[in-house]
């Protein structure tokens, strides 16, 4: 899963979450979905959830059983994304016993400073 994010631009990414054996992660009944990413500012990173921030980015699972995630980050969170080739996501799901389980997508993500400004 590598993805390209141009600073500054509206994204929608989908992340197939898949258990040890290849298979779908069941995420039903799961109580949080987090993703961190890397930003210059205004924090050293950028946590989304299933409550919208106030730019509107969020964390879904429009299909838990299958183990999709979806992450709608909106433009003002891009902007402050760590440009480079080798970004870094990670995501944390908890469960309804509390338990945690973090996905670390490392070096999958790459973030581009616009050509134009």
């Amino acid at each position: 899963m590598s993805v390209e994010i141009v600073k500054g631009e509206d994204k929608t990414l989908t992340i197939d979450v898949k258990d040890a054996n290849g298979d779908a992660y069941d995420l039903t009944g799961f109580t949080e979905l987090e993703a961190e990413f890397t930003q210059t500012s205004p924090l050293a990173k950028l946590t989304l959830s299933t409550v919208a921030n106030g730019n509107g980015s969020v964390v879904t699972s429009p299909n838990p059983t299958c183990g999709k995630i979806q992450i709608d980050i909106k433009d003002p969170d891009t902007l402050n994304l760590e440009s480079g080739d080798n970004q870094d996501l990670e995501i944390i799901i908890t469960d309804a016993a509390s338990e945690k389980t973090i996905l670390q997508l490392s070096g999958q993500l790459k973030v581009k400073e616009r050509l134009i400004s």
